[in-house]
């Protein structure tokens, strides 16, 4: 922690923000896929 106090407002920012960007990037992902008939197809193999 004693690290993380020592870096800029900025930095820490950027950590923080980048857990979300990636979830919302996964959100969006399997958003997409769920949407696609191809993807269903190989989810469900007859």
């Amino acid at each position: 922690m004693l690290i993380a106090l020592n870096w800029s407002n900025a930095a820490l920012f950027h950590a923080a923000a980048l857990p979300v960007l990636c979830s919302a990037l996964l959100v969006v992902v399997l958003g997409g896929a769920t949407r696609q008939p191809n993807r269903a197809a190989e989810a469900e193999p007859a």
